[in-house]
C-alpha cells in the first residue's frame, strides 16, 4: 500500500512539479502541463478556461487568448498547430507559400506576392497608366503583371483634366501648345499701310510683304523701270494719298502667289489680311520710304496653322499646308 501511494504522489508530481515530454522537440517546464501532447500550459492557463467552452475568450495572469483543449492560449502562427483565429498553419512564416505568416490561406489581393502570382498590389485597381505614361505594367484581377496603356500629350486624345487640347503633336505648332494645356484659336495675321501723296514720295522707294512662303518687293514708280524682281506700283507726283493707296492695293492683288489680301481701310489706309489662318504670316512689313508719313504696321497676330508636313494634326488649321489627312498627319 505504501508503495502504491508513493507511485501516485510521484505521478502527480510529473504533472505539476517535474519536466515532462510533450510534443516533438517540446518539454514542458516545471509548473506546466502538457495538453493533448501539443503544448504546455500553466496552472493559471488551465484555471482560466475552467467551465468555458472551446475557443471561448480567456485571460490569466500570464496569457490572454482563447481556450484550446481546456487551456487559455495565445495563437502562435507558424507552430504547425491550427489554433483559434488561424485558417491554416504550415509550421513556418513563409509568405510565398500557400499559408501566409498571418496563418491565412494565400490569395490574390492579400498584398503578398505568393505562389503563381507576379504581383499583389491592389490587383485590378489600375486598368491603365497614369497620365504621361504611354505604357506601363499594372496588376490585374488575377494578380498577374500585364501591359497597360495611358494617355500622353500628342496622342490625339484630350485626356481631361490633365489636358485641355491635343492636336496630335508635342511641338509648339498647331491649335494646341506643346504641353496640351493651352488651346490656340487659328487666326490670320493682319497689318496695314498708310499711304502718302505722290508729291511726298521719291521714285524707287519700296515696301516689302512676306506671307511666310513668298516675299515680294513693291517699288513705287513714276513710270520708270523698277528693280529686278520688284513689282511696280505706278503713281504720279499729282496722286493723292488715297490714289496711292488704291495703286498699292492693285499691285498687291496682282502679285502672283502672295497670300496676303489687300483692301481699302478708308482714305489712305490699306488693310492687309493673310489669306490663311497661320502664325507663319507673322512677318514684319519693311519699307524704304523716306517720308515718315508713310506707315507700315504688321504683319502680326496670326496663330496656329504652322505645323510642317509629317507632323501630327487634328484639324486642317493645324497645318501650314492646311491639309490634315485621314491619318491625322499634315500632308501636302
Amino acid at each position: 500500500m505504501r508503495v502504491s501511494l508513493i507511485a501516485i504522489v510521484l505521478l502527480g508530481g510529473c504533472v505539476d512539479d517535474r519536466l515532462q515530454s510533450c510534443a516533438v522537440d517540446l518539454t514542458c517546464p516545471i509548473g506546466s502541463t502538457c495538453v493533448d501532447g501539443m503544448f504546455c500550459a500553466t496552472r493559471g492557463a488551465l484555471d482560466a478556461c475552467a467551465g468555458l467552452e472551446e475557443a471561448a475568450p480567456c485571460s490569466s495572469a500570464s496569457v490572454s487568448g482563447f481556450c484550446v483543449s481546456g487551456a487559455c492560449r495565445t495563437s502562435t502562427c507558424g507552430n504547425g498547430v491550427l489554433e483559434y483565429g488561424e485558417l491554416c498553419d504550415d509550421g513556418n512564416l513563409d509568405d510565398t507559400d500557400t499559408c501566409t505568416s498571418a496563418c491565412m490561406p494565400a490569395s490574390c489581393g492579400d498584398g503578398i506576392v505568393g505562389t503563381g502570382e507576379t504581383c499583389d498590389d491592389h490587383p485590378g485597381d489600375a486598368t491603365d497608366c497614369p497620365y504621361g505614361m504611354a505604357t506601363c505594367m499594372v496588376c490585374d484581377a488575377s494578380c498577374q503583371l500585364v501591359t497597360a496603356t495611358g494617355n500622353v500629350c500628342g496622342d490625339h486624345v484630350v485626356a481631361t483634366p490633365d489636358e485641355v487640347c491635343d492636336d496630335g503633336n508635342t511641338s509648339a505648332c498647331g491649335t494646341c501648345d506643346a504641353m496640351c494645356r493651352t488651346h490656340v484659336t487659328a487666326t490670320a495675321a493682319t497689318g496695314f499701310l498708310v499711304a502718302i501723296a505722290g508729291a511726298q514720295l521719291n521714285s524707287s522707294e519700296t515696301f516689302t510683304l512676306d506671307d511666310g512662303a513668298h516675299t515680294v518687293v513693291f517699288e513705287l514708280t513714276f513710270g520708270g523701270a523698277v528693280g529686278t524682281g520688284h513689282r511696280a506700283v505706278a503713281i504720279a507726283t499729282t496722286s493723292t494719298a488715297a490714289q496711292v493707296a488704291t495703286a498699292m492695293i492693285s499691285a498687291i492683288a496682282a502679285a502672283p502667289n502672295l497670300d496676303i489680301n489687300a483692301t481699302s481701310g478708308g482714305g489712305a489706309v490699306v488693310s492687309l489680311v493673310h489669306a490663311f489662318k497661320t502664325s507663319n504670316g507673322n512677318h514684319p512689313i519693311t519699307e524704304t520710304v523716306a517720308d515718315s508719313g508713310f506707315v507700315a504696321n504688321g504683319m502680326a497676330g496670326g496663330a496656329a496653322g504652322n505645323c510642317s508636313n509629317g507632323v501630327g494634326c487634328a484639324v486642317d488649321d493645324d497645318c501650314a499646308s492646311r491639309n490634315c489627312n485621314t491619318a491625322h498627319i499634315c500632308g501636302p
